[in-house]
């Protein structure tokens, strides 16, 4: 069950770090760095946090596949702290471009 949940947690953080740099695309001001192929301009905070996400899914997955479940849920615990970051980083971003 324990290891279900995390591969659940796993796939539920993949999908938002592919989809919290779109939030950040609406808006023509503050430009940020590139998302590289196929991305938009995103504010370097927002990058930023979505880079780190990347990393603690990353360490998440290699702990899983040590089968070190404590750690797996403690990188993940940080994928979705790092993600929420981004999506009100982005959030911010938005709701000043309408201004």
């Amino acid at each position: 069950m324990h290891l279900k949940r995390t591969i659940g947690l796993m796939a539920l953080s993949a999908g938002l770090v592919a989809a919290a740099p779109a939030g950040a695309q609406q808006g023509d001001h503050h430009r940020g760095h590139h998302a590289g192929p196929g991305g938009g301009d995103v504010p370097s905070r927002v990058a930023k946090r979505v880079k780190r996400a990347e990393r603690a899914l990353d360490r998440a997955s290699g702990y899983a596949d040590d089968g070190n479940d404590a750690a797996a849920a403690s990188a993940l615990n940080g994928v979705d702290k790092n993600l929420a970051a981004a999506l009100k980083a982005a959030t911010k971003r938005t709701a000043a471009a309408a201004f």
